[in-house]
């Protein structure tokens, strides 16, 4: 119950309507469709490539394998909270083995993708419109990318991009500073009433499965519809609770089955999924950057987009105002909330769709 508790907790603080407010969050908000697209391709073609594989690393259980292939799809689109939901939502027990594995391995890939990412402004400078920003002029450009390749190094230490979400600075009359007893208490009751009626829609709906998607959607929906009816910062407090007490529980769990006899073993077989990550990801950081490179979208737009949806908003803030785009704080933190929205649906889905396809 905690990590559905977790997840609905942190949307009720991810606000997504100024997604349309400036060019700078519409560009970004098409990138990081061009980055969602891309990772749902990396995961199929992963799946496709390196099924078999994977397959080998979960002992031959193609649940536990596909629980995994949609897990990793959900960070990606979101980072970690999505990779908790989905574990959740399909059942995957933190205990597992194989998981500690598999967090590992989405924490060195997402490492490694944005700092591949942090180098596109070096060779891009010339013929992509807003590159050379990146790259920057003298010392502050060189302080931009270090600060980028630090930020993905830090980044992958316990995956601590939610509790980095709360620490940026919100958007303009997002929440209050300070939460009271009374808006935590309003944070919980509401994530848990989310949570108890997305299972309830998901069972009416003959998905039992998708609980925790009906559940996100919900709460994404409360945290637009507060400010709107004229209760700004409601639910201030659940996001801090979410990364701060409730996911940390999650992972504790997973780290601690981390130096088990059986985790060692799922080691020794973990090569699937450092292949199965390597597909997903390459695969990922072509169509977005590629694509938007294609569709004329700014170099920075579609590299805090990327940022974003493998990293969290966290980190693509931290990053975006390192390099100098002040512009695309708001928007990473936007984006990235859309993610950990449409994340755990889409992770859902992928492992289902895992199961039925099967291995070939």
């Amino acid at each position: 119950m905690l990590v559905p508790l977790a997840a609905a907790g942190c949307l009720l603080e991810s606000d997504v309507r100024g997604l349309a407010s400036s060019p700078s969050s519409t560009d970004t908000l098409a990138a990081f469709g061009l980055a969602t697209v891309g990772t749902l391709l990396g995961t199929a073609a992963a799946w496709a490539l390196a099924g078999r594989a994977l397959l080998a690393s979960a002992s031959g259980s193609l649940p536990t394998a596909a629980a995994a292939a949609g897990a990793l799809a959900g960070s990606y689109v979101g980072g970690s909270a999505n990779f908790a939901a989905v574990a959740a939502g399909r059942g995957w027990a933190a205990g597992d083995p194989l998981m500690s594995a598999a967090f590992g391995a989405d924490n060195v890939g997402m490492a490694l993708h944005l700092a591949c990412l942090s180098l596109v402004p070096l060779w891009a400078r010339r013929n992509w419109r807003g590159a050379a920003a990146g790259a920057g002029a003298g010392a502050a450009g060189a302080a931009g990318a270090a600060g980028a390749a630090a930020g993905a190094a830090g980044a992958a230490v316990g995956r601590g991009e939610a509790a980095a979400a709360v620490a940026v600075p919100p958007p303009p009359a997002a929440v209050p500073a300070t939460p009271t007893p009374t808006t935590v208490a309003a944070a919980l009751a509401a994530a848990a009433t989310c949570v108890s009626v997305g299972d309830w829609l998901a069972g009416a709906a003959g998905i039992p499965g998708a609980g925790l998607a009906f559940a996100a959607l919900l709460a994404s929906s409360a945290a637009s519809a507060a400010p709107a009816l004229g209760f700004p910062g409601a639910f201030a407090g659940a996001a801090a609770i979410s990364s701060g007490a409730l996911f940390p529980m999650f992972f504790a769990a997973t780290g601690a089955a981390a130096g088990s006899a059986p985790a060692r073993a799922a080691a020794g077989r973990a090569s699937g999924l450092a292949a199965f990550v390597a597909i997903q990801l390459a695969v990922a950081w072509l169509v977005t950057v590629g694509g938007g490179w294609v569709a004329g979208l700014p170099a920075p737009a579609v590299l805090t987009a990327a940022n974003a949806a493998v990293g969290g908003p966290g980190t693509a803030a931290a990053t975006a105002a390192g390099r100098g785009w002040p512009e695309l704080v708001q928007p990473a933190i936007l984006v990235g909330a859309l993610g950990y929205t449409i994340g755990t649906p889409l992770g859902l889905a992928v492992a289902a769709a895992a199961v039925r396809w099967g291995v070939a």
